[in-house]
Protein backbone atom coordinates (compact mmCIF):
# COMPACT_ATOMS: atom_id res chain seq x y z
CA UNK A 1 0.00 0.00 0.00
CA UNK A 2 2.71 2.24 -1.31
CA UNK A 3 1.83 5.03 -3.24
CA UNK A 4 2.97 4.49 -6.82
CA UNK A 5 3.37 0.60 -6.18
CA UNK A 6 0.73 -1.38 -7.79
CA UNK A 7 -1.50 -3.57 -5.54
CA UNK A 8 -1.07 -7.09 -5.87
CA UNK A 9 1.99 -6.94 -7.87
CA UNK A 10 4.01 -9.65 -5.80
CA UNK A 11 0.21 -11.89 -6.25
CA UNK A 12 1.57 -11.89 -9.71
CA UNK A 13 4.88 -13.34 -9.76
CA UNK A 14 5.63 -16.65 -11.19
CA UNK A 15 7.21 -18.28 -8.23
CA UNK A 16 8.13 -22.57 -8.88
CA UNK A 17 6.82 -24.85 -5.87
CA UNK A 18 9.81 -26.47 -4.68
CA UNK A 19 10.08 -30.37 -5.41
CA UNK A 20 8.94 -32.39 -2.20
CA UNK A 21 11.83 -35.06 -1.80
CA UNK A 22 9.52 -38.44 -1.18
CA UNK A 23 12.23 -41.05 -2.43
CA UNK A 24 13.92 -43.49 0.43
CA UNK A 25 15.16 -46.49 0.47
CA UNK A 26 14.27 -49.31 -1.54
CA UNK A 27 13.71 -52.88 -0.29
CA UNK A 28 17.05 -53.75 -2.38
CA UNK A 29 18.95 -50.93 -0.88
CA UNK A 30 18.21 -52.11 2.99
CA UNK A 31 18.99 -55.54 2.14
CA UNK A 32 22.45 -54.40 0.95
CA UNK A 33 22.80 -51.98 3.74
CA UNK A 34 22.09 -54.51 6.29
CA UNK A 35 24.38 -57.09 5.35
CA UNK A 36 26.85 -53.87 5.05
CA UNK A 37 25.96 -53.49 8.76
CA UNK A 38 26.14 -56.91 9.63
CA UNK A 39 29.82 -57.25 7.76
CA UNK A 40 31.83 -54.47 8.77
CA UNK A 41 29.63 -54.06 12.59
CA UNK A 42 33.53 -55.10 14.08
CA UNK A 43 35.45 -52.87 12.46
CA UNK A 44 36.64 -50.16 14.01
CA UNK A 45 35.58 -47.60 10.61
CA UNK A 46 32.44 -48.61 11.49
CA UNK A 47 31.72 -50.19 14.33
CA UNK A 48 30.49 -46.59 16.32
CA UNK A 49 28.07 -46.18 13.06
CA UNK A 50 26.36 -49.48 12.62
CA UNK A 51 24.32 -49.24 15.96
CA UNK A 52 23.81 -45.31 15.22
CA UNK A 53 22.35 -46.53 11.76
CA UNK A 54 20.24 -49.50 13.02
CA UNK A 55 18.60 -47.31 15.61
CA UNK A 56 17.59 -44.58 12.29
CA UNK A 57 16.14 -47.27 10.44
CA UNK A 58 14.22 -49.26 13.27
CA UNK A 59 13.10 -46.33 15.00
CA UNK A 60 11.93 -43.69 12.48
CA UNK A 61 13.62 -41.08 14.67
CA UNK A 62 15.60 -37.85 13.19
CA UNK A 63 19.90 -37.73 13.19
CA UNK A 64 19.78 -35.01 15.53
CA UNK A 65 17.49 -37.16 17.77
CA UNK A 66 19.72 -40.10 17.81
CA UNK A 67 23.30 -38.01 18.39
CA UNK A 68 21.70 -36.03 21.48
CA UNK A 69 20.22 -39.35 23.21
CA UNK A 70 21.22 -39.19 26.88
CA UNK A 71 20.89 -42.14 29.32
CA UNK A 72 19.31 -40.38 31.95
CA UNK A 73 16.14 -39.51 29.33
CA UNK A 74 15.84 -43.55 28.77
CA UNK A 75 12.76 -45.20 30.49
CA UNK A 76 14.37 -48.42 31.14
CA UNK A 77 11.01 -50.40 32.60
CA UNK A 78 9.01 -49.04 29.46
CA UNK A 79 11.94 -48.76 26.93
CA UNK A 80 11.88 -45.86 25.15
CA UNK A 81 12.88 -42.48 25.51
CA UNK A 82 10.98 -39.18 25.20
CA UNK A 83 12.51 -36.44 22.25
CA UNK A 84 11.50 -33.15 22.04
CA UNK A 85 11.16 -32.78 18.23
CA UNK A 86 10.54 -30.24 15.97
CA UNK A 87 8.34 -27.42 17.48
CA UNK A 88 8.87 -28.07 20.39
CA UNK A 89 6.54 -31.28 20.83
CA UNK A 90 7.40 -33.99 22.64
CA UNK A 91 7.07 -37.56 21.75
CA UNK A 92 7.83 -40.82 22.92
CA UNK A 93 10.17 -43.39 20.85
CA UNK A 94 9.90 -47.10 22.10
CA UNK A 95 12.88 -49.45 21.54
CA UNK A 96 10.41 -52.31 20.56
CA UNK A 97 12.34 -54.55 18.70
CA UNK A 98 14.95 -56.97 20.95
CA UNK A 99 18.00 -56.18 18.48
CA UNK A 100 17.51 -52.44 19.01
CA UNK A 101 16.98 -52.71 23.08
CA UNK A 102 19.61 -54.71 23.49
CA UNK A 103 22.20 -51.76 21.34
CA UNK A 104 20.62 -49.39 23.57
CA UNK A 105 21.32 -51.44 26.81
CA UNK A 106 24.66 -52.15 24.92
CA UNK A 107 25.20 -48.47 25.39
CA UNK A 108 23.90 -47.54 28.51
CA UNK A 109 25.64 -50.25 31.18
CA UNK A 110 28.53 -50.84 31.63
CA UNK A 111 30.98 -54.40 31.41
CA UNK A 112 29.65 -54.73 35.32
CA UNK A 113 25.84 -54.22 34.23
CA UNK A 114 24.87 -51.10 36.31
CA UNK A 115 24.17 -47.92 34.46
CA UNK A 116 26.86 -45.75 33.34
CA UNK A 117 27.74 -43.02 35.26
CA UNK A 118 31.12 -42.34 32.43
CA UNK A 119 29.18 -40.31 29.72
CA UNK A 120 25.90 -38.70 29.49
CA UNK A 121 25.50 -39.50 25.92
CA UNK A 122 23.86 -42.90 25.20
CA UNK A 123 26.49 -42.64 21.56
CA UNK A 124 29.33 -41.38 22.77
CA UNK A 125 32.41 -39.87 20.05
CA UNK A 126 34.70 -42.61 19.09
CA UNK A 127 36.78 -42.46 16.27
CA UNK A 128 39.25 -44.32 14.81
CA UNK A 129 43.14 -43.17 14.51
CA UNK A 130 45.97 -44.60 13.37
CA UNK A 131 49.38 -44.50 14.55
CA UNK A 132 52.62 -46.57 13.25
CA UNK A 133 50.67 -48.71 11.01
CA UNK A 134 48.49 -49.61 13.54
CA UNK A 135 44.29 -48.39 13.74
CA UNK A 136 42.31 -48.16 16.72
CA UNK A 137 38.96 -46.82 18.29
CA UNK A 138 39.30 -43.54 20.39
CA UNK A 139 36.39 -42.62 22.69
CA UNK A 140 35.86 -39.20 23.76
CA UNK A 141 32.87 -40.24 26.36
CA UNK A 142 32.25 -36.21 27.38
CA UNK A 143 31.74 -35.73 24.03
CA UNK A 144 28.88 -36.50 21.62
CA UNK A 145 28.28 -37.37 17.84
CA UNK A 146 27.12 -34.38 15.65
CA UNK A 147 24.55 -34.96 13.02
CA UNK A 148 26.97 -33.79 10.39
CA UNK A 149 29.22 -36.69 11.22
CA UNK A 150 26.51 -39.57 11.16
CA UNK A 151 25.76 -38.11 7.93
CA UNK A 152 28.63 -37.96 6.24
CA UNK A 153 29.53 -42.00 7.45
CA UNK A 154 25.92 -42.50 5.46
CA UNK A 155 26.88 -40.97 2.23
CA UNK A 156 30.21 -42.94 2.21
CA UNK A 157 28.14 -46.02 2.88
CA UNK A 158 26.33 -45.22 0.44
CA UNK A 159 28.77 -44.84 -2.30
CA UNK A 160 30.42 -47.62 -1.27
CA UNK A 161 27.13 -49.87 -2.03
CA UNK A 162 26.88 -47.60 -5.15
CA UNK A 163 23.27 -46.58 -4.32
CA UNK A 164 21.58 -43.75 -5.74
CA UNK A 165 23.74 -40.75 -4.23
CA UNK A 166 20.45 -38.55 -3.35
CA UNK A 167 20.14 -40.95 -0.63
CA UNK A 168 20.93 -39.60 2.93
CA UNK A 169 20.41 -40.36 6.32
CA UNK A 170 17.76 -38.69 6.74
CA UNK A 171 16.04 -41.44 4.26
CA UNK A 172 16.07 -43.59 6.86
CA UNK A 173 12.92 -41.67 8.61
CA UNK A 174 10.89 -41.33 5.83
CA UNK A 175 11.64 -45.27 4.81
CA UNK A 176 10.39 -46.11 8.33
CA UNK A 177 7.26 -44.01 8.48
CA UNK A 178 6.57 -45.71 4.78
CA UNK A 179 7.01 -49.35 6.04
CA UNK A 180 4.72 -47.81 9.18
CA UNK A 181 1.99 -46.93 6.58
CA UNK A 182 2.33 -50.38 5.02
CA UNK A 183 1.74 -52.01 7.99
Amino acid sequence: KVEGFPSQLLNKLPVAQPKVKTETFSSMNIQMILQFLEENKDEPIWEWFVPMFKVLLETGMRVSEVVQMKIRDIDINEQKISVLGKGNKRRNIYFRSKPIWDIICNQIYDEKGKIRTDTEWVFWYKHKNVSYGKSYLVEKKDKRFREEGLSKKTKKMIRLLKLDESLTAHDTRRYFITEMLKK
